[in-house]
């Protein structure tokens, strides 16, 4: 059963607000916080897969993420056993991989799923609908996608 545009809205809302609990609790063990944060990268990408690729916006503003709190979850992040890894951002292009942070990463994913759910919150589905979508096509996909990667190599490492 196909999901309405609302209810893919919804749902992924709540894994938005699964994640972003998450990057403001105190940190766990971290095996436990690596394996956490693989599950819920992977339950956004599939979220994110059923929004509406009709879902308008563009014109809206959103509320910016002060720079302490992005910070404040950049740091609460430290717990986790990986941090700097090789990205190639555009693996059809000639462009060397470069050093990232998944604390970065980490981070820059919280601060654009915070800016949608305040959209959401606002009673603005449509627009919170795209802004996910769009920003997971330009940063934060990409952001969630190189994380994966890095934590899926370290977990078959240390498994």
């Amino acid at each position: 059963m196909a999901l309405s545009d609302q209810q893919a809205a919804a749902a992924f809302a709540a894994v938005a607000r699964r994640y972003c609990r998450w990057a403001d609790a105190p940190p766990g063990e971290p095996r436990t916080e690596i394996l956490l944060a693989r599950d819920l990268l992977a339950t956004l990408q599939s979220s994110c897969l059923l929004l509406s690729e009709a879902a308008i916006g563009g014109d809206h503003e959103t509320v910016a993420v002060p720079q302490s709190h992005w910070e404040a979850v950049r740091s609460r992040f430290s717990i986790l056993p990986i941090d700097e890894y090789w990205e190639v951002y555009d693996p059809f292009s000639d462009e060397d991989p470069v050093i990232v942070s998944i604390r970065d990463s980490l981070a820059d994913i919280d601060r654009d799923l915070r800016q949608g759910l305040d959209l959401f919150d606002a009673g603005k589905v449509g627009e919170a609908a795209w802004h996910w979508r769009v920003l997971h096509g330009v940063h934060w996909g990409r952001q969630l996608l190189g994380a994966q990667r890095a934590i899926h190599a370290w977990l078959s490492r240390h498994e």
